[in-house]
């Protein structure tokens, strides 16, 4: 799975979210769970998140293997950046 490059919070100065935003979706999932799937774009070399990349990046800083993520390939380029 690769990082979406249409991610619209990299369009608000930075190229990271912030720490303070990612422990605290951290803090969340570590309570709740991952509550809303990622979405998926699959591509030639895998797949591409297109929404909900920062529960990936906190499931991934808790050591997370797997969270629940929907592919969805009808996507049209200005949708991806919507989403």
């Amino acid at each position: 799975m690769q990082q979406g490059r249409l991610n619209t919070w990299l369009s608000f100065g930075s190229a990271q979210p912030s720490k303070v935003a990612q422990f605290s979706v951290g803090a969340n999932i570590r309570r709740h769970g991952v509550l809303r799937p990622v979405l998926l774009h699959a591509n030639s070399e895998g797949y591409v998140i297109v929404h909900g990349e920062r529960r990936w990046r906190a499931a991934r800083m808790l050591g997370l293997e797997a969270i629940p993520a929907c592919v969805v390939n009808d996507f049209r380029r200005d949708e991806r950046i919507a989403a």
